[in-house]
Parts: structure tokens; C-alpha cells; sequence
């Protein structure tokens, strides 16, 4: 190794990975052509079985190979009822090496949810068997429309495989013809565990969900294992706190906790009843916002908690009686015993409301201003301190440059506290509870956003225009269920 440049050492490196690559991809094209074939011709004889798992194993991402799989599968399901537990175990344990390799497959979770499906489903028998029937008499409905161009994804990526895989690339027609492993000859022998062990499945999860807590594919596993389970919701509440105390940034773990919360409000009826409009009680939401402060003044710049701040304030936008939509030109909604009209004199037909100076009207909004909404509206007084304090902190911190992780996309430091001081603003003006020094908060906060967001500048002139909580309305579509999309800063 002395006295050789190392830019020749690695040009040489370099042609051996080339030339190791370019053998494997070999391998894996002869392979592949094998498989593919097998599928081509509807070939379900002999050691297409195993060549079919095989290939999946090294490439989970082809239709193909899993279009000419599943009605294999149920035909073996329906016709020997004494193989499905081997039949279970063989697929959950392809679906396993499957996502070992490719953790975000969607086929690969697909397939695992449905073959479980079959263990508990009576429907999804029924729906198996009609399958079968249908591939029995020669149709098409069995099968699945391959993707267009639906031979093998990237090759060149996925033949760069490790050990494992030059094992599986030894399948090739001449090798495949002298190992026969037909139908259900070919799985494994029967686990002597129950048929399906949902709580297992929940375990492999939170497993991949510790290598990849972002890994939306097994989140969505998760929720169907969930509601099939019946997992308190406590649990998947606490589940999801675990993953945020590891990750604040992980939006699915914040949607799937506002989820479960939902669930647990509406079992355990504690005190705090959610509003009307709203999923949760006034207590839990104490609780929810202390616990996504912490985040957000970790990571002032991160949206994810941003979006479950948001989805708290909804619950106290409904605890208020902020139903988002217009209120009719004369009259103004209050607290109970402040609805009025600002006219002097009230069209008879507004019945229970009369003018403002005759006399205040007890049937306005009842129990609105009760101590429900006192409770509310200290709650929102104590986020908008809090945007406060952590707005001046962002702004010391920054100096008014914008972060360096978010380049040159113009967005300043305060930006989210900003936002939400303006929704508390106008949320507290929605209501009736703002003051004179209020609204002059609520336009600095407008001319603040304005400043460091200027990629949103015509939804803020928007808000601020309208007069009329256009945050609000926002907030209001989102009282029952947090988005489910993806956050994007």
C-alpha cells in the first residue's frame, strides 16, 4: 500500500465494485427472466414457487412478482385448510425479509395485511374464495393489472445485494427445474403458536418504527393492526409519546396521538367533556399543550408539534363556541348574556335577540361563558404569553437571519409563534374576549408574518383583510381530526 497515489487505489477500488456489481446484476437479470417468465405464462407448477419467493426476497418492489403470487396463495388457502398455518408462516416470514431489505415497501406491507386479513376476516374468505373461483375459470379477475413496465424495478439497485442475496441468485431455469417445491410443499412446517398473534405484529412494528420513525408505510400497518386488536387507546397513546420523546419532528407519531386521545376522550367521559365540534376535553388539552411546549421550544423551527399546537387550539376554538362560519350582519354572538344587536332596534324576527342598550339577552349562547369557556380562554391567554416568550427568544437567538437548515426559502426566525399568536389573537376576538391592546397585537403579529413568510404574504393579507377569523375557520375543520398529511414548513 506505500508509495501508491490514492487516487489511483481508488479508481481501482472503484472498477472492482463496478465489476462485482456487473456480476451480480448479471445474476439477478438471469434470475429475473426466469420469474418473470413464470408469471408470463401463469406457470404454478414445479419450483415456480420457490423462484417467485426468492426473487421477491431480493426485489420487493415488483408488481409482477406479487400479481402472480396472490391467487396462488388463496387457492391454496381455500383448498387445504389444514396448510393455512404454514401457509401464514411462510408468507409472514417472506413479508419479514421482504422489508429487511426494503423497509418502505408498499407491496410487502400489502401483502402482510392481507394475508392476515385472511386469518380473521370471514369477508375477506369469502372475497378469497370468489378470487380463486374466478382464476379457476380461466378470467383475469384474480390478478391485478401489472404497473406498466412491470418487469423488475432498478435492477442496477437492487442486484447490489449483499450474501443472501448470491444465494437467491443461483435460481436460474436449469437449477429451479431440479429442486421441485410445488404449491404448499414449499412452506415451511407449522408454528405451534396460534394462527395469527396480532400483539406480535404490534412488537415488529415498534420495531421497524425505532430503525425508521418516519417509515409511513408501518404506520399505516400499525393503525389497521390497531383498530383489528382493540389496543386501549391509552397504550397507543403512550406508544406514540415514546416516539415523539425520541423524535419531535415525527408527524405521523403526533397524528397517531391526537387519534388516540380522540378514542380515549370519548370512552372515559372524564371531566372536561369535549364541546361540541371538539374531540377533546378542556383537561387533556391542558395536558396535550405542556406536553408539545416542550417541543416546540426544543425546535422552535419544526413544524410537526406546530400542527398538533394547531389542532389544540381547534379544541379550544370549539370550547368557545367558534364555529368558524359567518354571523349574520347584525348581530354580534357573544357570551351568554352579551348577545346584542349594535342597532338600536332588532328586527322582531331575530327572536331572543333585542339591542344592546335595552337589555342584555339571557338565551344568546347558554352555558357559553360558563366556567368552561373562563377555563378556555386561560388557556389561550397562557399560549399567547408562551408564543411570546418564545418568539423573543427566537428573535434574540437569530438576530433576525433566517435559519441556516432552511437556506434561502425566505423564512425568518418567529414564523410559527408568530402564526400562532395571531390564531390565539383571533380566536380571542372571535369570542369576544380581546381588548383594544389585543387588536394592535393581532396586526403586529400580521406585519410580523408578512416580514419573515413572505412565500405566504397573500394568505396573511387574506386573514387580515377578512376581519373574520379566517384562522379560525381554518381551525375549525380541523377540531375533530388532526391532517393526516405530512407537515411541510
Amino acid at each position: 500500500m506505500h508509495g501508491r497515489k490514492r487516487a489511483s487505489l481508488r479508481e481501482q477500488l472503484s472498477a472492482e465494485a463496478r465489476e462485482e456489481k456487473a456480476k451480480k446484476l448479471a445474476i439477478y437479470k438471469k434470475a429475473i427472466r426466469v420469474a418473470l417468465h413464470h408469471c408470463a405464462t401463469n406457470n404454478r407448477e414445479g419450483t415456480a414457487w420457490e423462484v417467485n419467493s426468492k426473487m421477491i426476497a431480493m426485489n420487493p418492489d415488483d408488481y409482477e412478482l406479487w400479481n402472480h403470487r396472490r391467487p396462488w396463495y388463496l387457492h391454496i388457502w381455500n383448498s387445504s385448510p389444514q396448510s393455512r398455518a404454514r401457509l401464514l408462516a411462510g408468507e409472514l416470514g417472506l413479508t419479514q425479509m421482504a422489508l429487511k431489505r426494503q423497509p418502505k415497501s408498499y407491496l410487502a406491507w400489502l401483502h402482510r395485511r392481507r394475508i392476515i386479513a385472511l386469518a380473521f376476516d370471514t369477508d375477506a374468505e369469502a372475497a378469497a374464495a370468489a378470487a380463486v373461483a374466478s382464476e379457476d375459470a380461466g378470467t383475469a379477475a384474480a390478478v391485478a393489472e401489472p404497473a406498466a413496465g412491470g418487469t423488475a424495478a432498478s435492477p442496477d439497485a437492487d442486484a447490489d445485494a449483499d450474501a443472501d442475496a448470491d444465494a437467491d441468485a443461483e435460481v436460474d431455469a436449469e437449477a429451479a427445474a431440479s429442486a421441485a417445491v410445488p404449491g404448499a410443499a414449499a412452506l415451511p412446517a407449522a408454528p405451534a403458536a396460534p394462527l395469527c398473534d396480532l400483539s406480535a405484529e404490534l412488537a415488529l412494528c415498534a420495531t421497524f418504527l425505532e430503525l425508521d420513525q418516519r417509515n409511513f408505510h408501518c404506520h399505516n400497518y400499525r393503525r389497521w393492526l390497531l383498530a383489528r386488536s382493540g389496543t386501549p387507546p391509552a397504550d397507543d397513546a403512550a406508544f406514540c409519546e415514546a416516539l415523539i420523546a425520541r423524535s419531535p419532528s415525527n408527524y405521523s407519531a403526533w397524528h397517531q396521538r391526537s387519534q388516540a386521545l380522540s378514542r380515549l376522550a370519548a370512552e372515559t367521559r372524564e371531566p372536561g367533556t369535549p364541546a361540541a365540534g371538539a374531540a377533546l376535553g378542556l383537561t387533556m388539552v391542558a395536558s396535550e399543550l405542556e406536553l408539545v411546549r416542550g417541543a416546540i421550544f426544543t425546535e422552535p423551527d419544526d413544524s410537526s408539534p406546530w400542527f398538533y399546537h394547531r389542532w389544540l387550539l381547534a379544541q379550544l376554538a370549539a370550547s368557545l363556541g367558534v364555529s368558524g362560519a359567518p354571523v349574520p350582519s347584525m348581530l354580534v354572538a357573544t357570551a351568554a348574556g352579551r348577545g346584542h344587536c349594535p342597532a338600536d332596534d332588532c328586527d322582531p324576527g331575530l327572536a331572543g335577540w333585542q339591542s344592546v342598550r335595552a337589555a342584555p339577552s339571557p338565551e344568546a349562547l347558554p352555558e357559553a361563558a360558563g366556567t368552561e369557556t373562563d377555563e378556555a380562554v386561560r388557556l389561550l391567554r397562557a399560549e399567547l404569553a408562551a408564543c411570546r416568550e418564545l418568539r423573543a427568544l427566537e428573535e434574540e437567538a437569530g438576530a433576525g437571519a433566517a435559519p441556516a437548515h432552511l437556506g434561502t426559502v425566505g423564512l425568518g426566525p418567529g414564523k410559527w409563534p408568530s402564526l400562532a399568536e395571531a390564531t390565539v389573537l383571533q380566536l380571542l376576538r372571535e369570542a369576544g374576549r380581546a381588548d383594544d391592546a389585543d387588536l394592535k397585537a393581532e396586526e403586529a403579529a400580521f406585519d410580523r408574518l408578512l416580514a419573515v413568510d413572505p412565500r405566504h404574504a397573500a394568505f396573511y393579507r387574506y386573514a387580515r383583510r377578512k376581519g373574520s377569523s379566517a384562522l379560525a375557520r381554518g381551525l375549525m375543520r380541523e377540531a375533530r381530526a388532526m391532517p393526516a398529511g405530512g407537515a411541510a414548513t
